[in-house]
Order: structure tokens, then sequence, then C-alpha cells
């Protein structure tokens, strides 16, 4: 499954990040420095789909590097839509709890466009913890993984 290199980076320590737990909180960490502040976030800037194409490409350098991993990282493909059915947006195949990351997670009401909220509930991802959280800080959140979909 393409998702064991990444769920094997959750329990492996990486040593050069003192409030990491694992190997995965790196990559939250090169995230979160390079949008933490208005006057660097990547976001917001030109290089925004360089920088990140760049981020899952090291990320997938790592995994094969130190993992010894042969398959494919997971993609997103971004040219399927996010149809809606009775109101609801549906996932896209990379969303099956089968063999993708899991799918939408419940959430009492809605978010700005988002239809979901919370913990991940079913597939691979549903007993993953962050670390790091989501947002600025570096305090252990103790977070459970979440996804929403978004149109």
């Amino acid at each position: 499954m393409p998702l064991d290199s990444s769920l094997c980076r959750c329990r492996i320590h990486h040593k050069f990040i003192t409030h990491s737990r694992s190997r995965y909180d790196y990559i939250i960490d090169a995230h979160q420095n390079a949008t933490r502040s208005s006057l660097k976030n990547i976001h917001r800037s030109g290089v925004l789909l360089r920088w990140h194409r760049y981020h899952a490409w090291e990320y997938e350098n790592a995994t094969v590097k130190e993992y010894n991993y042969t398959g494919t990282q997971p993609y997103r493909d971004s040219t399927i839509k996010m149809e809606t059915a009775g109101g609801q947006r549906q996932a896209r195949p990379i969303h099956n709890p089968s063999n993708g990351f899991g799918g939408n997670c419940a959430y009492p009401e809605p978010v700005g466009q988002s239809s979901g909220g919370k913990c991940i509930e079913d597939g691979p991802l549903k007993d993953m913890t962050l670390v790091l959280g989501t947002g600025d800080g570096v305090e252990d959140p103790g977070n459970a993984s979440y996804q929403r979909f978004q149109t």
C-alpha cells in the first residue's frame, strides 16, 4: 500500500527537531516554517506550486532513500472535480478508505466551503495523531489527523 511508508515515518523519531516525535513531524515542520508568518508565507508567493512540488519530491525522495520504498507516492488528481450528490460533496478516489487516505470527517456543522472536519474515522490514517498541530505553534496538541473536502 502506498501509505505504508508514510505510516512508518510516524513511528520513527527524528533527531533534529526537538519538538517532534517522528520523522513525519519533520515534513510538517518544514511546511509550517514556510507558512508561519505573513512575510514568508509560501501560500502567498509566486513560487507556491514549485515549492509544493519540491516539498512533495523531498518527501518521496526521503521515503525511497530512508525506507527503501519502491512504490509510488499517493497522488490527488486535481482534474477530478468533487461532484455533489444531494447537496453533499463526494470524495475523490484518493479519499477511498480501502486504498486511499480515508473518507471525510464527521463535523457537526459546515465550516466555510468545507463539508467535514474533526478526526478521520476510516482508512489507514484513522488512528494517526498529529503532534505539531495545524497552526503556528509547536506545542503538542495531541490532535487526531483530520481532513475536510473542499471544492
